[in-house]
C-alpha cells in the first residue's frame, strides 16, 4: 500500500506576509508571480476589480446570484428583462416588479414595459403606481383597459433600481 503525505498549512504554507490587492491587470498577473503569495495577491487584485469596492474582502453591493435573478441593491443598477408577478388572463391590469424603481412619472426615468417584445407607454399603454401608498417606492405597473396582456402573451420590463 503506497503511504500518503499529509501537508501542514502550518509549517507548509504561511499566510501572505502582506497582501496586494492593487496587481494591475493584464498578462503580468500570469507570468510575473514568483511565489504563492504573488498569486493570491493577483486573485485578491481581480476580485477588487469584480466588486467594484475598495478592498478585495469588502462585501459586495449585490451578489452574483442576486445579479442572475435581477435582485440587487444600490441605485443605479439596471434590471433587464425581468419578468414581473401578476396574472395573464385578459382580466388582470396590475403586475408588479421584485424590486422598487425609478419613475419620474414623465416616462423619462420610468419603466420599460414590453408585451410579446413590443414596447409599451407610460401614461398611454400603462401608469406606474406604489403598492405601499405614497413614498413608498414605485413597484407596481398598471396596464389601461385596452392593453391589458391577453393569455398567451409574454410581459416583461426593463428599469432602474430605487434606494
Amino acid at each position: 500500500m503506497a503511504s500518503r503525505t499529509f501537508i501542514r498549512q502550518d509549517k507548509q504554507v504561511r499566510p501572505s506576509e502582506a497582501y496586494d490587492d492593487t496587481v494591475p491587470h493584464g498578462v503580468a498577473l500570469e507570468t510575473d508571480a514568483e511565489n504563492l503569495q504573488d498569486d493570491v495577491n493577483a486573485l485578491r487584485s481581480q476580485i477588487r476589480r469584480i466588486l467594484g469596492e475598495d478592498n478585495w474582502y469588502d462585501a459586495p453591493v449585490v451578489s452574483l446570484a442576486d445579479v442572475a435573478d435581477g435582485g440587487g441593491s444600490g441605485s443605479g443598477f439596471l434590471y433587464t428583462n425581468i419578468v414581473p408577478s401578476g396574472d395573464i388572463d385578459d382580466a388582470n391590469d396590475t403586475f408588479i416588479a421584485p424590486t422598487y424603481f425609478e419613475s419620474d412619472l414623465a416616462g423619462v426615468m420610468g419603466p420599460q414595459v414590453y408585451v410579446n417584445g413590443i414596447r409599451q407607454q407610460l401614461s398611454v399603454h400603462f401608469s406606474v403606481a406604489e403598492s405601499g401608498g405614497p413614498g413608498s417606492g414605485y413597484d407596481t405597473i398598471i396596464f389601461a383597459g385596452d392593453c391589458i396582456p391577453e393569455v398567451g402573451d409574454i410581459v416583461t420590463m426593463d428599469y432602474v433600481l430605487a434606494v
